[in-house]
């Protein structure tokens, strides 16, 4: 009698943890599309950690986490692109930085006014702030943050915040002890929270990070099943004031490529374009950030000019090694007459390279150790790519 009730217990487990995924499956059609996934190798840069991406609802703009490999503090970054057929360029590390701390896992509202992210002090443990500020325009800086109150039985790392579009919910992820959570948050003040409940992950699942959708309906997380590389799921739920009661992987094979690690993803609002991060490694220099958009873009949902539609022909070219402490090649298979543009990442030109020299190889030894970034110019067309590349002593 005891075996048959254990039995049955199971069958009910199951059936439950069957219709716990699959009430949600319909949630995930929209994301079963043929997504042009590429790295975005103008970020990204061997042994420099690049994550937590968000992306505005054009993909013109792109905000993201770098970290510095002079120092290892982390900074919040954006860059922009002139349309989505092009590479992006002109770097700006956010004015809301603290050099003092890492600062990291940015969320921007719909409109990029409002920006949310963590300062973490490394102090024997790590010890995490959610700060906010605002901007009058995209084109503004920031004000000076301010520091939210979260109230709440938490302890350890919280990263990751998330909010509806009325900032009401703020959903963190917490890791303590080896253990990791989603908590959701409820607003009682301008700028204090309070602990509302914790998100239920079944088990045999590890949380990694996310973000919630803009109409608050939707989070994309990243899940470790039994120690598998993490792929990208989809929490939902029905009503934003409702629990999110229903998980469904994200079965698209360009998005969750199974030799890679899939996670910290993000969609824009009109679901034509997907950020997130992979890595080989579970470690944060092996981080690069990925970029994936829709094939075929409605041009009522991103405004595209036809001088903008024009083919990226530069797309076989790469620069090695990277990083370097002596000199840098580029691979030019079309033999373009192509000149180089080099920049600190303030944006200051310092240095220009002809096509002579281009063919052969950069000297960089003469560059401190840092980060700069290389805008290679096709003198025929016109077309640009931009690269970022690291010098180390």
């Amino acid at each position: 009698m005891n075996q048959k009730y254990a039995f049955g217990v199971k069958v009910m487990f199951l059936f439950l943890f069957l219709n716990f995924q699959m009430t949600g499956q319909d949630r995930t059609l929209a994301f079963e599309n043929d997504y042009n996934i590429r790295p975005i190798s103008e970020i990204n840069a061997q042994g420099y950690g690049d994550a937590y991406p968000w992306i505005s609802n054009d993909g013109l703009r792109l905000y993201y986490t770098a970290q510095s490999i002079n120092d290892n503090k982390s900074c919040i970054w954006s860059t922009s692109r002139s349309d989505i057929f092009s590479s992006f360029d002109n770097f700006h590390k956010l004015n809301i930085n603290d050099n003092s701390v890492d600062n990291l896992s940015s969320w921007l509202s719909h409109d990029e006014l409002t920006i949310a992210f963590v300062q973490r002090k490394r102090n024997g443990n790590h010890f995490t702030s959610i700060l906010m500020a605002d901007r009058t325009s995209i084109m503004d800086s920031f004000n000076k943050p301010t520091r939210l109150n979260i109230k709440g039985p938490i302890k350890g790392t919280l990263l990751s915040p998330s909010f509806t579009a009325d900032l009401s919910e703020l959903i963190l992820f917490n890791e303590y002890k080896s253990q990791k959570f989603l908590l959701v948050f409820e607003r009682i003040s301008e700028d204090t929270y309070t602990f509302k409940h914790k998100i239920n992950i079944p088990k045999k699942y590890t949380i990694k990070t996310g973000k919630l959708s803009n109409d608050g309906l939707n989070y994309y997380l990243s899940l470790e099943h039994r120690k598998t590389n993490p792929k990208i799921y989809l929490l939902t739920r029905d009503n934003v004031k409702d629990k999110f009661d229903k998980l469904v992987p994200i079965s698209n094979i360009t998005i969750n490529a199974k030799s890679d690690r899939n996670h910290q993803p993000y969609f824009s609002n009109n679901g034509k374009f997907v950020v997130f991060t992979r890595s080989a490694e579970n470690e944060w220099k092996h981080n690069e950030i990925f970029i994936g958009q829709l094939d075929i873009i409605n041009e009522s949902a991103v405004e595209i000019t036809k001088e903008s539609e024009k083919v990226d022909n530069l797309i076989d070219l790469t620069i090695y090694p990277n990083p370097s402490s002596d000199f840098v090649s580029i691979s030019n298979p079309g033999q373009r007459n192509i000149k180089a543009f080099i920049y600190d990442t303030q944006g200051k030109l310092i240095d220009v390279v002809d096509n002579e020299k281009v063919q052969h190889y950069i000297d960089v030894s003469q560059y401190d150790a840092g980060s700069y970034i290389f805008r290679i110019q096709d003198l025929q067309s016109l077309q640009a790519r931009t690269f970022r590349v690291l010098v180390i002593e």
